[in-house]
């Protein structure tokens, strides 16, 4: 079937899609903050202050300077004396800063006084701190994995409707202005109609059970594991099939639309 196309409808679906997506900068910007209103500064929580939540979420946060960062939760200790210092650096007021080893009883002492919450903790934390925080109607930014198991997706779910507070997951990538275009052309139908996708990717992100030891190989998937170094910095490629031809696109390359 012949997909009637023409700049005008092109146009309007586009505006469409981009209205419906955030009009997000490049990674890792989350589009939550962007809903607030102009000029005033929020008041951020972060749980979570160790690996991706020190170099993702509070990098941002302090090379932005637009916001405050007001509290951190972290049971190492050690996190604190980081983020203070990365804060002393950025002139981002570290005496102002409170600490906490327990979420809850963050939420407890500040909830009241706090605007957005940066979760960046074991994945196992993920959904109980996102539930407290949207129980008071927090704005909630999660990092991935957002839950261990349907029934608290369901909760998540459940509880962000019930609150009404701007909730994100932390798929950085998916904000980025490459799969803004891409969702543009789909929902253009400039690709035509889309019947499947084939996507591949370079790490596990953590995977099922512990690694093997160094001293045993891996055992080779049918060349799986090649596959994956080669496509080492491409985080995503779709293949679309449409009408007979094939398309792909991925995050590096988007020379064949």
């Amino acid at each position: 079937m012949k997909t009637k196309l023409n700049r005008r409808s092109f146009i309007h679906r586009a505006a469409l899609t981009t209205g419906a997506l955030s009009a997000a900068g490049v990674f890792p910007i989350p589009n939550i903050l962007r809903a607030a209103d102009v000029g005033k500064r929020l008041n951020i929580v972060q749980i979570g202050c160790g690996g991706r939540g020190m170099s993702a979420h509070i990098d941002w946060i302090l090379k932005q300077g637009t916001d405050d960062l007001v509290a951190i939760v972290d049971p190492d200790e050690k996190s604190h004396g980081q983020v203070k210092r990365a804060m002393e650096r950025a002139k981002a007021g570290a005496s102002k800063l409170q600490v906490f080893t327990d979420y809850r009883q963050m939420f407890d002492k500040i909830g009241k006084s706090i605007d957005v919450v940066f979760i960046a903790t074991t994945n196992h934390h993920h959904a109980p701190a996102s539930i407290l925080a949207m129980d008071l109607g927090k704005a909630v930014y999660c990092e991935k994995p957002l839950t261990h198991d349907i029934a608290e997706a369901r909760k998540l779910r459940e509880m962000a409707a019930k609150s009404k507070a701007p909730t994100q997951m932390g798929n950085q990538g998916h904000c980025a202005g490459g799969y803004r275009r891409l969702c543009e052309f789909i929902a253009a139908g400039v690709i035509g109609k889309v019947t499947e996708t084939h996507s591949w990717t370079d790490r596990s992100n953590g995977g099922l059970g512990r690694d093997l030891p160094r001293s045993q190989p891996r055992r080779e998937c049918g060349g799986m594991n090649g596959l994956g170094r080669r496509l080492t910095g491409i985080f995503m490629m779709i293949c679309t099939r449409t009408n007979g031809m094939v398309g792909m696109i991925s995050g590096t390359d988007r020379s064949a639309i």
